[in-house]
């Protein structure tokens, strides 16, 4: 993968850099920000004051990691935004939702237990509950749009798992959400932006439901259109 360098010319800009894990779930904010932007080349566009990156770091949290450390050490970026679809455990939410991810964590890391229960790494008593669950609060311009959301804790994992029992989720006492998604990548992008000390937003948008694997049953086009649509409202509000 190509690394979008942060020109000197753009120091007075804010540096918005949009991460996917596949260029197939943003083609739409492409051809919009080729559009409308001016395109300065590696996937870098610029209007006003606002330098945009678009940059896909690939499928899972090793590759996300990864890449988007590369991204960051190229030059840093004022803020993340993670964007991508996601299963969600709830059957009350409607395929086709975009969610803010406000908590995420990596849900399948531990170990199996004499009794074959899974122990996550908190339970293992490898990690504080508080240290093993990202919390992330988007920077002021983006949190007007993003406030009407619904609000999702994310579990990161390995592999889908198809039933909702297999993942294991850390301590949550206090954590308000509206919705339990899965991802592959999000805790990833939120564990590389917390070291780095950068504002991070995480927007994923509802492809299925967690239940065993028929992508018959998947609303992927509807979850990436409003993924984009709702992608293109965030830019459009930046003030």
């Amino acid at each position: 993968m190509s690394i979008p360098k942060l020109s000197a010319n753009f120091e007075a800009m804010t540096h918005v850099l949009i991460i996917a894990a596949t260029d197939f779930e943003v083609q739409g904010l492409r051809n919009y920000l080729s559009t409308y932007y001016q395109h300065m080349g590696n996937h870098v566009f610029k209007k006003d004051k606002y330098q945009i990156t678009l940059a896909y770091t690939g499928i899972g949290l090793v590759a996300t990691s990864y890449h988007l450390s590369k991204i960051i050490a190229a030059g840093q970026p004022d803020v993340v935004v993670q964007l991508g679809i996601a299963g969600v455990y709830q059957r009350n939410m409607a395929l086709g939702t975009v969610v803010q991810v406000k908590h995420d964590q990596i849900a399948d890391m531990g170990a199996i237990a004499k009794d074959g229960t899974f122990l996550n790494i908190s339970a293992m008593g490898l990690s504080e509950p508080s240290a093993a669950l990202f919390t992330t609060t988007p920077p002021l311009y983006f949190q007007k749009t993003v406030a009407t959301l619904p609000k999702a804790l994310g579990l990161s994992v390995n592999c889908i798992t198809g039933k909702p029992e297999q993942s294991s989720l850390h301590p949550t006492e206090g954590i308000d959400y509206d919705c339990i998604i899965e991802s592959m990548e999000g805790a990833a992008m939120h564990y590389v932006c917390a070291q780095e000390n950068i504002p991070c937003l995480q927007l994923r948008s509802l492809s299925n439901y967690v239940e065993p694997r028929d992508k018959s049953q998947w609303q992927l086009k509807l979850a990436i259109d409003n993924l984009n649509s709702f992608a293109l409202t965030l830019l459009e509000n930046i003030p």
